[in-house]
Order: structure tokens, then C-alpha cells, then sequence
């Protein structure tokens, strides 16, 4: 099986979107499975995220396309916004969400389910609805894991069963099911499958992780991770984004190539 992954700044947290790209650039000569048709913009970046931004990636890279993820900072003191969230304080930000995501020709905008102490998972589930009647961009619910203070919404494989009959676009992070799995001890391979197959399953996020925390490891072989037989069930139309963290690779790099620079220097 092929699959192709595609790139999130969140490979290179408290960079830049801009040094993302340059980094995503370099790390594209190791890591042959990368591909970089679309980029998904991660609330990992430094710096807002402006019009301004949404501009200036589209004229250095006219054949990519750009997408936002989550809580991207669209301004300074920005609060966290989930997808069961209510007020009026929240359209402010999704308003603000949908343009840039117009400017961007972005189809999708996905962000996080939110806390059970908010809404209930029908209420949430509605809230979704709601907002995808309001909105140009569809919006999009990713499902969570379970921690131990049982937080989050969507973090079961019971409610990832109701994800499939709440006809609501959503997307899938594989490592957070690895987590559900990991504390249910079911390795659902089949619900994984069908999820992934779901014309509402708008995007997939992979990366690596003990079962534990979503600690965004590497993948060292994707074709042993337990989920990895139901991506061949995939959506065609669906992106498959990397969210593997890179930034210690990307220092070391950095590092390599200021010795190499004062090698250089004193050599001359």
C-alpha cells in the first residue's frame, strides 16, 4: 500500500509558518513517504496567523494547498475554541476562521470535540451541525482519547461508534485511537476502518505514540502500527496528515550546518 502523507507545521512546533515550510522543505529529502499537495497550519506555530500570512504562502508556494487546524492564533490572548463551544465570543473567532480559510481555498477547517463539563456529545454534536449551515468552510470535529480525568468528548470507541451515525464531517487522528485502544484494550481495527472510509471523515492525522499521551513520536514503521491495514479503506478524497514532531531533527540540522559554515569559514 502507497499511501502518501502530507505535511502539518506541527511536525516543527515554536517555529514559524514560514521556517515550517523551510524545514518541511529539508525534511522531504530523508522522508520519501512525505508528499506536500497540502499543508495543514497547527496551533504548534509561532506568530499569528493573518491575512497577511495567507497571502504570502500562496505567492511563494502557488501548487500547494494550505489548510488551518484547531486553535491557530488568529490574535494575541486568543482562547482555545471547541467544536461544542457556544457564544457569541466564539463566532468571533469561527468568523474569523472562515475568511482566512476562503483566502487560503481551503475546504475544510477541523478542530478539537472539546469537554464533557460543556455540552454532552448529542449537544455537541448539534452545535456542529449548526455551524456547518453558518459557515462558506466545512467544519470539522477530530476525536479525542481518554485521560484520566475523563475529559474529553469523543474519546471512546462507544462514541466514536455514534461519530459514524451523526452525519457530521469529522476527523480521525489514528494515534489518538491508539490511545482508546490502548485503555479499552480492543484494537478495533474494523471501526477504525469504517470511520476512515466515512464520506464525512474529512481528514486522518497520524504520528506515533506508547498507548499513553498523544506524544506525536515518529512513525519508524508505519506498516506495524495496528491501524495502519484500515488507511487502505480510506476516503479518496482524503488527506493524510503528519504530525510527527521534527524539531529535534530540525536542530540538529541547524547545528550541522553552522559547524559546517565555521569549517568553511576557517578553512578560507
Amino acid at each position: 500500500m502507497n499511501i502518501e502523507l502530507q505535511p502539518t507545521t506541527a511536525m516543527f512546533p515554536g517555529l514559524m509558518v514560514h521556517q515550517a515550510m523551510e524545514a518541511i522543505s529539508e525534511l522531504r529529502k530523508e522522508y520519501r513517504q512525505l508528499a506536500i499537495d497540502c499543508v495543514q497550519i497547527c496551533p504548534q506555530s509561532y506568530g499569528l496567523f493573518t491575512e497577511d500570512t495567507a497571502y504570502s504562502l500562496q505567492q511563494k508556494y502557488p501548487d500547494v494547498q494550505f489548510q488551518l487546524h484547531s486553535n491557530v492564533r488568529i490574535a494575541q490572548g486568543k482562547k482555545p475554541v471547541h467544536a461544542n463551544n457556544k457564544g457569541n465570543w466564539v463566532h468571533q473567532y469561527l468568523r474569523e476562521y472562515d475568511r482566512l480559510s476562503t483566502i487560503l481555498h481551503a475546504p475544510v477547517y477541523s478542530l478539537h470535540a472539546g469537554s464533557r463539563s460543556e455540552s454532552s456529545l448529542e449537544e455537541m454534536f448539534d452545535t456542529l451541525r449548526e455551524w456547518n449551515e453558518r459557515y462558506r468552510t466545512t467544519i470539522a470535529v477530530e476525536g479525542m482519547y481518554p485521560d484520566r480525568r475523563q475529559r474529553y468528548l469523543l474519546s471512546s470507541w462507544a462514541e466514536y461508534e455514534g461519530l459514524l451515525d451523526a452525519n457530521v464531517p469529522f476527523a480521525i487522528d489514528v494515534s489518538h485511537l491508539n490511545i482508546v485502544a490502548h485503555v479499552e484494550k480492543r484494537y478495533d481495527l474494523e471501526l477504525t476502518a469504517h470511520l476512515l472510509a466515512n464520506r464525512n471523515c474529512m481528514e486522518i492525522h497520524v504520528s506515533s505514540n506508547h498507548g499513553r499521551a498523544d506524544s506525536h513520536q515518529a512513525i519508524r514503521d508505519i506498516a506495524s502500527e495496528w491501524w495502519y491495514p484500515a488507511l487502505s479503506h480510506k476516503n479518496q478524497k482524503t488527506w493524510v496528515f503528519a504530525e510527527e514532531n521534527y524539531g529535534l531533527w530540525w536542530k540538529r540540522k541547524q547545528s550541522q550546518r553552522v559547524v559546517g559554515e565555521m569549517n568553511n569559514h576557517l578553512q578560507h
